[in-house]
């Protein structure tokens, strides 16, 4: 039997996401403001929504390899900056779509990404993708496994090892692309 979490509506979903935006903050429930939703974003437009919204809100940015990597914080404005965090999160919150529990089908079609273009990614890049379970075993016990595509990897202990790590994680997500049927 499969631990599929229960469904909620689009609008719960939202809700949870930007309460738990708001309990990462570590603050205070008076010091939460209220935030209106600019629009909704895709996983693979998050990062750089969030980079341009920090930006705006006067917190630089830093990269490794061209790569956004973080914010620059001064020391003494931490709460600042965990309103600032939160109202970005808050205004650019992921579609709904992308909150929600996969279902049977959806994790049929992540394991056929993650067989096939995935698989390839990874040799493109001269790396071994985890062994992956059976499809049986995968859709069925999605909500219970910790399968990791990226626990095989090799050369990881040098700084240039640990780059290429990270760009391995970038080029090749474990997180199935926006236009994939993954997500329909």
């Amino acid at each position: 039997m499969q631990d599929t979490p229960t469904p909620m509506s689009d609008e719960a979903l939202v809700r949870q996401y930007i309460d738990d935006a708001w309990s990462q903050t570590g603050l205070s429930a008076e010091q939460r403001p209220d935030v209106e939703i600019v629009r909704f974003v895709s996983i693979h437009e998050w990062e750089s929504t969030m980079a341009a919204c920090m930006d705006e809100g006067g917190w630089s940015t830093y990269e490794d390899d061209g790569t956004f990597t973080g914010f620059r914080m001064p020391e003494g404005q931490e709460s600042a900056y965990q309103l600032d965090w939160f109202r970005c999160q808050a205004s650019y919150p992921a579609d709904p779509k992308y909150l929600r529990p996969f279902d049977e089908t959806q994790r049929d079609r992540l394991y056929t990404y993650y067989d096939t273009a995935l698989r390839a990614c990874f040799e493109e890049h001269g790396q071994t993708m985890a062994e992956l379970p059976s499809r049986g075993k995968f859709v069925e016990d999605y909500y219970r496994m910790t399968w990791d595509a990226y626990a095989d990897v090799t050369g990881t202990d040098t700084p240039q090892g640990a780059r290429d790590f990270d760009r391995l994680q970038r080029e090749c997500s474990m997180i199935a692309p926006a236009d994939s049927d993954v997500w329909e």
